[in-house]
């Protein structure tokens, strides 16, 4: 069991990164983030999932420590965990979705027309100028 493909299920399912089987198979320090986090707040499983998915942003190694500083700071949400990976590690993975030609080209942006931007500076399209 691989951590990174379940993080696709807890972005969709946060309330499942509390009990799924390969979360409870992380190191001690995990156990003891989600504890502290789902004890305090009902909630609290929601900060955890969304600390797990800095996985798909950093190295599971330099997560790992982030969270174990931010456990000893008593500070342990995903804003201070990844304010502590982007001060110390330097090297996030990269992850580059492409988009691809034939998804672009069906996108459809519409375009309002310039007299509703007249009407809104309080003049309009037919205002008496010739």
């Amino acid at each position: 069991m691989k951590l990174e493909h379940y993080l696709p299920i807890i972005e969709i399912k946060p309330r499942a990164a509390k009990n799924a089987l390969v979360v409870r198979k992380l190191p001690e320090v995990y156990q003891k983030l989600r504890i502290q986090l789902c004890s305090k707040n009902p909630e609290g499983y929601r900060e955890f999932a969304k600390i797990l998915l800095l996985n798909l942003e950093y190295r599971f190694e330099d997560v790992l420590a982030a969270v174990e500083e931010g456990l000893e700071l008593h500070s342990p949400t995903q804003e201070s965990i990844r304010q502590i990976l982007d001060s110390q590690f330097s090297n996030p993975k990269v992850l580059v979705k492409e988009a691809s030609e034939s998804s672009l080209t069906h996108l459809n942006v519409p375009v309002d027309a310039p007299s509703k931007y007249d009407h809104l500076m309080g003049g309009s399209q037919h205002d008496g100028a010739a």
